[in-house]
C-alpha cells in the first residue's frame, strides 16, 4: 500500500502545494473551511495559475 495523501490546510498557499506533490504523492487533501476534504493534484495547480 502507498503511503497517504499529505493533508494541508485550506490557506496554504498555491506555490507552496509543490512541495507536497511529486510522482510519488500525486495530490495532496485540504480540509476547507467547512470541514469538507477536497483532493488537490497538480492539474489542480496548473489551473489555478
Amino acid at each position: 500500500m502507498a503511503q497517504p495523501f499529505p493533508i494541508v490546510g485550506v490557506d496554504l498557499a498555491v506555490k507552496d502545494l509543490n512541495k507536497y506533490i511529486s510522482k510519488n504523492v500525486p495530490a495532496v487533501i485540504a480540509k476547507d473551511l467547512s470541514g469538507d476534504l477536497i483532493i488537490l493534484t497538480q492539474y489542480d495547480i496548473i489551473q489555478a495559475l
